[in-house]
């Protein structure tokens, strides 16, 4: 069951980013369910894999308000769309949401979409600004892991001129396919034996998991 969700919620982020990617559709001015997506996926770019969270989610609520959306549809959406949603039950999903809407902040003012008929956050000048210069630190973060041997029961990874040993193990699902586990938490620096530095495990679940987003790939973090 953890395994499943786990799965549900990665292929949720995986979505997002490719709503953000693709280019919108001739005549599309908003809906709620890609607004939703193209936002996370921004607040991913912006902030990592860390962006996923309630916070988040009760951000984008207020900017879906502003734009025109109204509470029943942002509440649906976020149950259906937000990684945070996937839980065991779907009262429990329906809860979350709920939750992020009681605790979301709305704006008051005009309803920026009655005046254009507009919906896009984008379009709205409402959307999480990703500069250049955050892009390029992002992809220069990736760029420090490199793996360089790869084993059934491990890899190898160099990290700031340091050899990391990192254990994994590979889970096959009901449908046959299978899932690499990572277990950070005993990753240790291959010359001195020692578990990694807090920061440097942070870093390395994030690197994994920006790059199982990416590559479209399922993984599980121990």
């Amino acid at each position: 069951m953890i395994r499943e969700l786990e799965r549900e919620s990665q292929e949720r982020l995986q979505k997002a980013y490719e709503a953000l990617r693709l280019t919108d559709p001739e005549g599309y001015t908003g809906t709620a369910e890609r607004e939703y997506q193209k936002e996370l996926a921004r607040n991913l770019q912006k902030e990592g894999s860390k962006a996923a969270n309630a916070s988040t989610d009760q951000r984008i609520a207020g900017k879906l308000k502003v734009a025109g959306y109204s509470l029943d549809e942002i509440q649906k959406v976020i149950e259906q769309y937000s990684p945070m949603a996937v839980k065991p039950s779907q009262d429990q999903s329906q809860a979350y949401a709920k939750t992020v809407i009681q605790r979301a902040y709305f704006p008051g003012g005009t309803d920026l979409a009655k005046q254009s008929g507009e919906r896009r956050l984008e379009q709205l000048g409402i959307d999480t600004k990703v500069s250049i210069k955050q892009s390029l630190l992002q992809r220069t973060k990736d760029e420090e892991f490199k793996f360089i041997f790869s084993a059934p029961d491990y890899s190898l990874c160099e990290y700031h001129g340091r050899i990391i040993h990192l254990p994994k193990d590979v889970a096959v699902e009901d449908d046959d396919s299978p899932i690499s586990i990572f277990v950070v938490s005993q990753a240790t620096y291959q010359d001195t034996q020692e578990s990694l530095q807090p920061s440097d495990a942070a870093n390395l679940e994030l690197y994994l998991t920006d790059q199982a987003l990416k590559d479209g790939i399922d993984i599980i973090l121990e």
